[in-house]
């Protein structure tokens, strides 16, 4: 492979299976690119379709160690859609945020595909907290409710909540009123209720309720619906915005309606809500299991 690494791709696919040929021709193409980058990367522009993405993969991915900013730049330039593009800005966005996380979170706020924008801050945002936790909470708050500064604000609020939910939510209530403040609110909520849901909602109900408190009342009773959820709808009636509630209600109450249809239709009978939720909460999903409501939650 150091000396002819094109002849090693074609012995790698030729002679092995397809998961394993590819496998030990991605170890090639990363060697080669991290030996001669230029020729690497010369090679892959003749390639086409799958075979380019899955050799750019690995030729980007290994100039994102070394120089994750001309990495993002060339990723730029690649055309089509697909896994193998999206696997390409994951790399760079995890090995961009080590480098330099504030260049990194301008890079992703710029990429032009929706989805591969929100993953690239994602990433970069949970890079940068768990290696600068208080750099990452300064920026986000000297940039307030950007999508960047959001997503910084939850990482760091759940990861503080994690060991120190009183600290975290006094960093959350410091924050000004916008989606910051009520997405951290509801990660750090959502995160407190993992180990102590009875604390996590005692203190909720001492909240005045708000666009804040909402997001977190909507979270909370998502994360208890895994242990009782005909005990989550009451939470969820306390939801102010009538779409969030009506929302939250029809989310749970699917899955109510699966775990204990009886005790999901006797709440649905017994409280004042509307005929679409009290459909969905006494009808459930035909007998067929859903996604639950706290698939996802951070």
């Amino acid at each position: 492979a150091r000396f002819d690494p094109q002849a090693a791709i074609e012995y790698a696919y030729g002679s092995m299976d397809g998961r394993r040929g590819a496998f030990m021709a991605g170890s090639v193409v990363r060697e080669w690119a991290g030996r001669d980058f230029n020729a690497a990367y010369s090679w892959a522009q003749g390639l086409e379709g799958q075979n380019q993405m899955m050799a750019m993969g690995a030729i980007l991915g290994a100039k994102a160690q070394t120089d994750p900013a001309e990495a993002a730049r060339l990723a730029g330039s690649l055309q089509g859609d697909g896994r193998g593009i999206d696997w390409i800005f994951r790399s760079i966005a995890e090995e961009y945020g080590k480098a330099n996380p504030q260049a990194a979170m301008s890079w992703a706020a710029s990429i032009t595909d929706d989805a591969r924008k929100r993953d690239a801050i994602r990433r970069v945002s949970e890079t940068w907290v768990a290696a600068d936790p208080s750099g990452a909470a300064a920026w986000a708050r000297s940039n307030p409710n950007t999508e960047e500064a959001v997503s910084i604000a939850r990482n760091y609020a759940a990861q503080v909540a994690s060991t120190n939910p009183a600290q975290a939510l006094d960093w959350v209530r410091s924050l000004p009123e916008g989606d910051a403040r009520n997405r951290s609110m509801a990660a750090v909520i959502s995160r407190w209720a993992e180990t102590d849901p009875n604390s996590a909602g005692t203190h909720l109900n001492s909240l005045p309720r708000n666009a804040a408190t909402d997001a977190a009342i909507e979270t909370f009773a998502r994360r208890v619906s895994a242990d009782d959820s005909v005990a989550s709808l009451t939470w969820a009636m306390t939801i102010q915005d009538e779409n969030t509630r009506n929302r939250t209600l029809i989310e749970i109450g699917r899955w109510a309606h699966e775990q204990d249809p009886a005790a999901a239709t006797q709440w649905a009978e017994a409280n004042q809500i509307s005929d679409e939720v009290k459909t969905a909460i006494t009808t459930g999903r035909g007998g067929r299991r859903g996604r639950p409501p706290w698939a996802g939650l951070d």
